[in-house]
C-alpha cells in the first residue's frame, strides 16, 4: 500500500483499494466462468470422441464379419465352380445328344413325308378311271 510521509495511505491508494475492491470480485467471477466454459467445451469434446470411438467400433466389427462371410464364400468358391464346371460339361453332351436325335427325326419325317405323297399319289392313279394300274 503506497503511504505518505506520515505513513498513512495516500487518497489515491485509497480510490485504488476501493476500485479493487469493487473489480476483483467481477474478475473472480469472469474467470470462474471462462473456466466453466472450457471445462464443458472439454467435456463436449470428450463427449464427441467417445461416441467417434463406439461408431467406429461398430465399423469395425461390421468389417470383420463381412470379412468372414467373404472369407468362407471365397472358400468354398473353387468347389463350386468345379461342379458348375462339370454340370455345363454335362449339359453340352445332353444338348449335342439332343441335335443329333433332332437331325434324325427330322430325316424320319422327310422320308415319311415323301411316302406319304407318294402313297397319295399312288391312290390317285388308283381312283382315277381310265388309268392304267
Amino acid at each position: 500500500m503506497i503511504r505518505d510521509i506520515h505513513g498513512l495511505p495516500s487518497a489515491l491508494a485509497i480510490k485504488f483499494c476501493r476500485l479493487a475492491d469493487q473489480v476483483l470480485p467481477r474478475m473472480v467471477i469472469t474467470v470462474i466462468v471462462i473456466n466453466l466454459l472450457i471445462v464443458l467445451g472439454c467435456w463436449l469434446g470428450v463427449w464427441q470422441l467417445w461416441r467417434l470411438r463406439l461408431t467406429l467400433t461398430q465399423l469395425g466389427q461390421q468389417v470383420e464379419q463381412w470379412q468372414n462371410r467373404t472369407a468362407t464364400d471365397l472358400d468354398v468358391a473353387p468347389t463350386q465352380l468345379a461342379a458348375y464346371r462339370q454340370s455345363m460339361t454335362q449339359l453340352r453332351g445332353h444338348y449335342a445328344q439332343l441335335q443329333r436325335q433332332q437331325g434324325r427325326l427330322n430325316q424320319v419325317l422327310k422320308v415319311a413325308g415323301v411316302m406319304q405323297w407318294l402313297w397319295y399319289r399312288r391312290r390317285r392313279q388308283i381312283r382315277q378311271p381310265g388309268t392304267p394300274h
